[in-house]
């Protein structure tokens, strides 16, 4: 993303944070954009545009250990616990999960917890290419598939067509990209 907004002689800084932190600071304007989210989450937030086209598909799963039962009745299962980060909860509120959720926004730490054993259940937004990755491993369900998009702050509305000009034209590196950073994050 960053060659598409150095085309756009856009100065951009880079910074890590959870997404649901992500979207609360942009939405106040306190950040200008946010490089990959799900539009799905973003219908409450006024002062977000979703930019076209979208970057890629992810996965919501759940992931469990190869010794565990795993399914979509584990969600149910009040004296399961299931690790999560408060965005993946939301996108699977229609699934009303009666599981004990701890709440983590540290998606790595999550990864981390579940390969050392501390946690049995996570849920996690995982590419095609990181179930066929944590499949060796672990039990995965895909629970849903969402469309993931750039987004920006409403006050930079007029870069929008620029910028989804841009993305287009770099469409097949920057879903390369998204793919090749995620799974750099599963070893």
């Amino acid at each position: 993303m960053e060659t598409v907004y150095d085309e756009l002689n856009i100065k951009t800084q880079l910074q890590a944070v959870p997404s649901r932190r992500g979207v609360l600071l942009l939405n106040a304007g306190i950040v200008d954009g946010d490089i990959v989210r799900s539009k799905s989450n973003l219908s409450k937030f006024d002062d977000i545009i979703v930019v076209e086209p979208s970057l890629g598909t992810v996965n919501i799963v759940l992931i469990c250990r190869k010794s565990e039962t795993c399914n979509r009745t584990n969600l149910d299962d009040k004296n399961i616990s299931i690790m999560s980060s408060m965005g993946d909860l939301e996108l699977l509120k229609e699934f009303n999960i009666q599981a004990r959720v701890i709440l983590n926004e540290d998606l790595n730490h999550i990864l981390r917890m579940l390969k050392k054993g501390r946690v049995d259940n996570v849920l996690y937004p995982a590419l095609e290419i990181d179930i066929h990755n944590l499949r060796k491993e672990f039990e995965v369900v895909v629970l849903r598939q969402m469309t993931v998009n750039t987004v920006v702050h409403k006050k930079h509305a007029g870069l929008v067509p620029e910028l989804s000009h841009a993305i287009k034209a770099h469409l097949p590196s920057l879903t390369d990209q998204l793919n090749s950073n995620r799974t750099d994050n599963l070893h």
